[in-house]
């Protein structure tokens, strides 16, 4: 079944289709189907949404760029803007911008989750590190992938 026709089913019937989930068979997180279902509830078409999702690329380079910024204080700010734009070469960024994919959201808020990491090393506050781990436990839901950083963290904790 398509991540669209998952859509469909949650936009038409949100309880059952959640309650239900597992019997797609889908790698995906059930997030991703109930973000798109909002556009299907809308009926939106596709270009559009696929416009939509596109502004994710932007935003995480805002983000890496914030987080460079922190790491790298000594280094001059266009040079990391500059380096920043580096997500718009890559073509599986590109991709998943155009083809909705919970990885490029779970990306997006594992770069948060570095973000407020690097902050927590700086000023060691008890909120930077619970943001941490909100963010990177949200972004390995929506794609495992990010999961094993999770240790790394935490050896950086304790």
């Amino acid at each position: 079944m398509s991540q669209k026709d998952i859509a469909k089913k949650f936009s038409h019937n949100f309880i059952y289709t959640f309650l239900t989930y597992d019997e797609n068979y889908h790698r995906h997180s059930p997030l991703l189907s109930i973000y798109l279902s909002i556009f299907e509830k809308f009926n939106l078409n596709d270009f559009l949404i696929r416009f939509i999702n596109l502004q994710i690329a932007p935003i995480c380079s805002i983000i890496f760029f914030k987080t460079l910024k922190i790491k790298f204080k000594n280094v001059n700010e266009n040079y990391l803007f500059i380096f920043s734009l580096i997500f718009f070469l890559s073509p599986t960024v590109r991709s998943l911008a155009i083809w909705p994919d919970s990885r490029l959201f779970g990306f997006t808020l594992f770069i948060v989750s570095i973000y407020y990491f690097l902050l927590f090393e700086q000023q060691k506050l008890i909120k930077f590190a619970l943001l941490n781990t909100f963010f990177l436990a949200a972004s390995s839901y929506l794609s495992p992938n990010f999961s094993i950083f999770s240790i790394l963290f935490l050896i950086s904790y304790i």
